[in-house]
C-alpha cells in the first residue's frame, strides 16, 4: 500500500536507508486537508493495480508499470501477484523516475487445493463431547458467527453478517455457513464454503476457532464438511487461502499449495 504523508508513520529511517522494508512516510507532499465535526481529515487517492507476474509476460510491463504508478501518483496502492523480488523492482523504477518508496511485508497466505472428496475423505474425526455442526441461515445466527470470529481472530468483523446473508442467496456463488456449538449452545468454530457455479471449484473461507477449543478437531471438522457438500453439488475440487496457522491442517486433509500470497504495504517518502 502507498501512503503519502507527511507526518512519519513509524517508519525507521535507518531501516530504509538498508534497503529494508519499513512502515511509514518520510517528507511526503500533504494532500487536501478537510475537517468535518472539527476532526481533521485527508484526502486520499486509492489505486489498485494487479501487477501481473511483475509483468514479466509482457514486453516493456515492468517499465510499464512504474510508469502508471508514476504518471498516477497515488496516495495508496494496493498490488496483487506481487512478492520480495517485484517489490524491489518496482522501488528502484521509481527511484529512477524520482520517487522514493518504502514497504513492509506482511504475513504470508498461501493458495492450496486439495480433492474435495480426498478431503472428505482425510477429515473423519470424532467431536468432542456436546459439540454439534449445523448449518446456520438467519441473521441472528450470523450475528452469532461475527461475534465467534472477532473472539478468535482478534479483529473487527462488523460486516460479515450482512455479506453472509448476501452470499447466502448468491446465485452464482452461493454459500453454506457452518458452526460447531458446544453443549451449552456457544459458538465455539466456524467457516462457510462458497460454491461457483460452472466450475469444478468449491472453496472453504472464515475458519475461525475459540482459542480454548483449538486442536481438537474442530476446524479439520468443518473443512471436511464443506469438502462433503463440495462433492454433493459436484464439485471437484476444493480451494483455500490458507494461513500459516492452519498450513499444517491443509497438508494433512490433502492439500496442495499452489501459490504463496504475500500482501505488501508501500508509502512514499518526499
Amino acid at each position: 500500500m502507498i501512503v503519502r504523508r507527511r507526518d512519519p508513520l513509524g517508519m525507521a529511517d535507518a531501516a530504509v536507508g538498508a534497503g529494508k522494508p519499513a512502515l511509514g512516510a518520510a517528507e511526503a507532499a500533504p494532500q487536501h486537508d478537510w475537517e468535518h465535526d472539527g476532526i481533521p481529515g485527508r484526502t486520499l487517492k486509492v489505486m489498485q493495480f494487479n501487477i501481473w507476474l511483475g509483468g514479466s509476460q509482457v514486453p516493456g510491463g515492468r517499465a510499464g508499470i512504474a510508469d502508471t504508478v508514476a504518471a498516477v501518483e497515488p496516495d495508496l496502492v494496493m498490488l496483487s501477484e506481487s512478492n520480495r523480488e517485484r517489490v524491489a523492482n518496482l522501488r528502484a523504477d521509481l527511484a529512477e523516475r524520482g520517487l522514493t518508496y518504502f514497504g513492509i511485508e506482511n504475513s504470508t497466505g498461501t493458495l492450496m487445493i486439495g480433492r474435495a472428496a480426498d478431503v472428505a475423505a482425510a477429515a473423519t474425526v470424532a467431536l468432542p463431547a456436546g459439540v454439534r455442526v449445523r448449518e446456520v441461515t438467519d441473521r441472528k445466527d450470523f450475528d452469532r458467527v461475527r461475534q465467534l470470529a472477532e473472539a478468535a481472530r482478534d479483529v473487527p468483523w462488523h460486516w460479515l453478517p450482512s455479506a453472509l446473508e448476501h452470499w447466502g442467496v448468491d446465485e452464482i456463488d452461493p454459500c453454506t455457513v457452518l458452526v460447531a456449538e458446544s453443549a451449552d449452545g456457544r459458538v465455539v468454530a466456524t467457516g462457510w464454503v462458497r460454491f461457483h457455479t460452472g466450475t469444478d471449484f468449491a472453496s472453504t473461507w472464515g475458519s475461525a476457532t475459540l482459542p480454548s477449543w483449538r486442536g481438537r478437531g474442530l476446524h479439520r471438522t468443518l473443512v471436511g464438511r464443506h469438502a462433503r457438500l463440495a462433492v454433493d453439488r459436484g464439485h471437484r475440487y476444493l480451494y483455500s487461502e490458507t494461513l500459516p496457522t492452519s498450513r499444517p491442517t491443509a497438508v494433512r486433509l490433502g492439500f496442495t499449495t499452489v501459490r504463496t500470497l504475500t500482501p505488501y504495504h508501500f508509502t512514499p517518502g518526499g
